[in-house]
């Protein structure tokens, strides 16, 4: 394949258009594996959302129940004494 003269038949040619050039390009994808990673993508997020919030929920309950038996304790030495 000879193309020697690429650069002499290239050099001389005149632009249409002096401004900017904008391209519009549109992608879509109805690739199924796509639909199954955003579901499972999603559960997962909801899935860790799920545990943080039980986690904080869990911890105000046993910082609860701590006061809870610490004020017990204390009547029950008040008592003993």
């Amino acid at each position: 394949m000879d193309n020697s003269g690429w650069l002499q038949s290239v050099q001389n040619t005149t632009r249409l258009s002096q401004g900017p050039v904008i391209f519009d390009v549109k992608v879509e994808s109805s690739f199924e594996a796509n639909n199954r990673y955003n579901n499972v993508f999603n559960a997962a997020g909801g899935l860790m959302i799920l545990l943080i919030v039980s986690a904080l929920v869990l911890v105000c309950l046993y910082r609860r129940q701590r006061r809870v038996y610490n004020e017990l304790m204390d009547e029950r030495k008040e008592y003993k004494q």
